[in-house]
């Protein structure tokens, strides 16, 4: 009896019913009437912003879960659907489609900002680090994501992906398969994929931002390192209603900002994925920049720009705090670590600028499937439209097969003049007939006779690498 009345006593008689019962007065407290040294302010609202995003991008997630059918033969066709006969289907669509892209942008403008302003230093590291793991989750949903419209952008995107995914040393191989489901992608990665990208990455986000947020509230705010202690300590003021207040009108702008991006720039939905038929994929705009590595590693090398630098630059990010061991969180103050931010920044966005702006395939796709060798002799079965509609996805336009030897290492090379010397041409056509499952398909129910020799001559074409005798 006197531990009941103990408890009953310290229980304000003002609280009501459901305060009483609940603690809502104390969480309240702790939730909106904080103390936030040195005030409100704008630049504070990243963090907030990405909530946000985050919030929208479950709930547009849960919305097209209720029509989308995570299977060869029906995902297309659902995706279609939503987008063009559900109600509101391509506004929903087009807020998770585009708010992924917001939400990379948001996250690599808020790691900056944390980075110059030291918010990484003792004792926060933990929340950097958390930080930093979340940016890993965010850019694996993207890349689970990518494949569920099963267009054929999507398709070829993710085969080229599992296909760097299994360039891991040791476990690489197994890790492919085991994301695959298969030797080949099918039903089972689209059912993986989908798995992966509505319930395993969000739930370890949700978790990675329940840690982050505890360790932010614990710290506090990160403060103006050019202001005095005194200073910030007569700005101070609780959370609500200023901080909420910059917070909810940020959001509302952002919002507004991807409502009109939206109207204007429709979600994209390719043709439905054929294995058999060409195209050269492109990965989204935020993984250019590692396309464009792998251009400069090839053969034995390719781990190093599939592999070896993503991990060395994610390893540095992750450990940084512990790197970076100056008091000091003025960036005048910290020369090293404000040069390798500014190499690391114009190192990824200038290889991003410059890997759209020199990809054929992004800028002038009506000329990306133009093969580079023509055989007039042979225009009379349109065999250069052949090859660009066979056998470009995987061949590339200049028939090294380069684009897809990360997936597929025993793709052959055309343009080897000794390889071409060890192949007849009755290899040519059984193989362009009869294909080899399931890395090739086989064209002889889909080109006739005529055809599958104009194409045989075609690669033949391709043999001009090695020097002429004299």
């Amino acid at each position: 009896m006197s531990i009941t009345a103990d408890k009953e006593t310290e229980t304000p008689a003002d609280a009501g019913f459901f305060g009483s019962r609940t603690g809502w007065r104390e969480l309240k407290e702790r939730l909106l009437l904080e103390p936030v040294k040195g005030g409100s302010r704008w630049t504070a609202a990243f963090g907030s912003l990405l909530l946000f995003m985050f919030v929208l991008q479950v709930v547009t997630g849960i919305l097209l879960t209720t029509c989308y059918a995570p299977s060869v033969g029906t995902a297309w066709q659902s995706v279609k659907y939503i987008q063009e006969q559900a109600p509101l289907g391509w506004l929903v669509r087009g807020f998770h489609h585009w708010g992924s892209s917001a939400m990379v942008i948001l996250l690599l403008f808020h790691l900056v900002q944390v980075f110059v302003w030291g918010a990484y230093k003792r004792p926060r590291e933990l929340t950097w680090m958390t930080g930093v793991l979340l940016l890993g989750a965010t850019l694996g949903l993207a890349f689970t994501g990518y494949l569920l419209p099963w267009d054929e952008k999507a398709y070829w995107a993710s085969k080229v992906g599992l296909g760097i995914v299994g360039t891991v040393p040791v476990i690489g191989e197994r890790l492919r398969l085991l994301m695959q489901g298969g030797p080949d992608v099918g039903n089972l990665t689209l059912t993986r994929f989908f798995a992966l990208h509505g319930f395993v990455l969000p739930g370890a986000i949700i978790g990675l931002i329940v840690v982050h947020l505890y360790f932010f509230r614990l710290h506090g705010v990160t403060t103006a390192w050019w202001e005095s202690a005194e200073l910030l300590q007569s700005k101070t003021e609780p959370f609500w209603p200023g901080q909420v207040w910059k917070d909810g009108i940020v959001a509302l702008g952002l919002l507004a900002a991807l409502t009109t991006w939206v109207f204007t720039h429709p979600a994209p939905l390719g043709a439905v994925a054929d294995p058999s038929k060409a195209y050269e994929a492109r990965p989204e705009w935020y993984f250019m920049f590692l396309f464009q590595i792998l251009r400069y590693f090839h053969g034995p090398w390719e781990i190093v720009g599939t592999f070896v630098l993503p991990s060395l630059f994610f390893c540095i990010l992750f450990f940084w705090p512990l790197l970076d061991r100056t008091p000091s969180r003025d960036p005048r103050r910290r020369p090293i670590a404000m040069a390798m931010l500014g190499a690391a920044t114009v190192s990824l966005v200038g290889m991003t600028i410059f890997a759209v702006e020199t990809d054929v395939r992004m800028t002038k796709p009506e000329i990306a499937l133009k093969p580079k060798v023509a055989a007039s002799p042979l225009q009379k079965v349109d065999v250069v439209g052949l090859y660009a509609t066979n056998c470009l996805a995987c061949h590339g336009e200049d028939g090294t097969g380069n684009a897809l030897r990360i997936a597929l290492p025993t793709i052959p090379d055309f343009t080897n003049a000794a390889w071409q010397k060890t192949q007849s041409n009755e290899n040519f056509v059984s193989r362009i007939e009869d294909g080899k499952i399931p890395a090739m398909p086989a064209f002889k129910d889909k080109l006739n006779s005529d055809q599958i020799h104009a194409l045989a001559d075609y690669v033949r074409a391709f043999g001009t690498k090695e020097p002429t005798s004299k």
